[in-house]
């Protein structure tokens, strides 16, 4: 999370963004559930919410894994054309926390 390249990329953001590091990922789903916060995983499948469904009001989180042995259940896809495969996991991230950031937000 700070290595010099990561920090440099960030321009200085990764200092303004609320950052949480979890050993154990569902101790802390079951943690945020209990905020009442959603937490959605990114997957491939049209059938879940799309990213831009998501909601624009109060948090959430969202879980990226790789295709191979990512997550398995969950709720957003990012729409793509027919032709595109999938996107690599920091691609989908940067996707998901744009929209998550509010794109109309001034």
């Amino acid at each position: 999370l700070f290595s010099p390249k990561l920090l440099r990329s960030t321009m200085g953001s990764v200092f303004r963004q609320p950052v949480f590091l979890s050993s154990d990922l569902p101790e802390t789903i079951r943690e945020l559930q209990k905020l009442e916060l959603p937490v959605y995983a990114a997957l491939l499948e049209p059938g879940a919410r799309t990213v831009q469904e998501l909601p624009r009001a109060g948090g959430f989180g969202v879980i990226v894994g790789n295709e191979g042995n990512g997550v398995s259940k969950g709720g957003v896809y990012i729409p793509m054309a027919p032709a595109i495969e999938s996107l690599n996991a920091a691609a989908a991230a940067t996707i998901i926390m744009w929209e998550m950031s509010g794109r109309d937000r001034k």
